[in-house]
């Protein structure tokens, strides 16, 4: 399995937002299918959308150089080639986002691992992007007709509370395909020290030292 990063393009799109430049970082992906094989599931879904059966689980998309694992995060249109925006959907609100961090951080080792797993990290994160009583079985977004995809999900999305998140989300956002989500582990995973650069460690040495000097002076006069 090819899980290709974002980090490149993400630092891209901050330095542009940081210099005021107007236009948003793209990126042309292909859509080459399910990553871990698909299962299929009835969902009840708000919105301008019909209710029905759907198939569900992580795709795999290619950005012309490598592939990557990708999530859908708006059921209202198709999955297919288009070109994307790296910026959040205005419909992920930061609570929104914070979830999805705590399923990654919680789950994604093992989404891949199968396609009932795939699936049902998929179910999980509409469940949070859609609904915000976590609870599969009732609200306005609603998954059924798949025991054992559904019963996962609402497994993990009831062990999801005190989670801190530790990932980096890229979303991809197209008025022409689904919006997507992808994840990789963050390198400063929560609070913790946080390492000195060695100029600093140099600097702080050279203070010290200058310190001692002068105590040494002021003791001799």
């Amino acid at each position: 399995m090819k899980i290709g990063t974002y980090f490149a393009a993400a630092a891209t799109a901050a330095v542009l937002a940081i210099g005021g430049q107007a236009s948003a970082t793209t990126v042309d992906l292909t859509f080459e299918g399910f990553e871990a094989g698909e299962q299929t599931v009835y969902l009840v879904i708000p919105g301008p959308s019909t209710d029905g059966y759907v198939r569900a689980g992580g795709f795999t998309m290619n950005d012309g150089t490598s592939d990557f694992v990708a999530w859908c995060i708006d059921l209202h249109a198709q999955i297919g080639n288009a070109e994307y925006e790296l910026s959040r959907p205005s419909q992920i609100t930061d609570d929104i986002e914070n979830g999805l961090n705590r399923l990654f951080t919680s789950f994604y080792d093992v989404a891949l691992s199968s396609a009932l797993n795939s699936a049902a990290f998929q179910v999980a994160i509409w469940e949070l992007v859609y609904d915000d009583g976590l609870d599969l079985s009732m609200g306005d977004f609603r998954a059924s007709g798949n025991s054992g995809v559904t019963s996962l999900a609402q497994d993990w999305l009831g062990s999801l509370a005190g989670v801190v998140g530790a990932y980096d989300l890229t979303f991809f956002y197209s008025g022409a395909s689904q919006d997507l989500v992808s994840g990789t582990p963050s390198q400063n995973p929560g609070p913790g020290p946080v390492p000195v650069p060695a100029g600093v460690v140099l600097l702080l040495g050279g203070l010290g030292a200058i310190g001692a000097l002068r105590r040494r002076a002021a003791k001799a006069a």
